[in-house]
């Protein structure tokens, strides 16, 4: 079975190089085995997530003064992206304001369920750093296995599968 990644354009050599597959009709990377290595650096694609379509986004986000990682966290928390090919959105001046755009143009529809929300890294990594000091727990005092449970948490961007990891 194929595990797809998001695997940016600039680090497709890498992705190659650690064993990757590209898949030429979807147009996206992929381990057929599993690959910890490349899950755990490149992260899975999910259901109804194009990282085409996020990185036209993220592009477009670096050019103006438009903070990304609110809008993918509010799209993935609250909607489902529905057309995701060859999109071009215009990226207005607030968040909200693109959403709505992005409903009425068909690009996205309202979940049935509101899903956790998804957080950077880098947030996920502050909210550890956060999580270990209100728990009274040594950042050194996890065994590798714990580590990479962690990392997988972090990964993940959720904050409930961090929080499982630490139990």
């Amino acid at each position: 079975m194929k595990t797809y990644l998001n695997v940016p354009y600039e680090n497709k050599d890498e992705a190659k190089a650690n064993g990757a597959k590209f898949d030429f009709d979807r147009k996206e990377w992929y381990t057929d085995n599993d690959s910890q290595i490349l899950i755990e650096k490149f992260g899975k694609i999910e259901k109804g997530y194009n990282s085409k379509f996020w990185s036209r986004i993220e592009s477009q986000s670096n050019q103006h003064h438009f903070d990304f990682n609110e809008f993918k966290r509010e799209l993935l928390t609250k909607y489902e992206v529905v057309k995701e090919d060859n999109l071009q959105i215009p990226l207005f001046a607030s968040v909200q304001e693109t959403i709505y755009y992005c409903l009425s143009e068909g690009i996205i529809e309202e979940k049935n369920e509101i899903s956790e929300p998804v957080f950077t890294e880098k947030e996920m990594k502050l909210y550890f750093v956060e999580l270990c000091k209100e728990n009274g727990i040594s950042r050194n005092s996890f065994t590798s296995e714990q580590q990479t449970t962690i990392l997988k948490a972090i990964n993940s961007g959720l904050k409930s599968e961090l929080i499982k990891a630490l139990k």
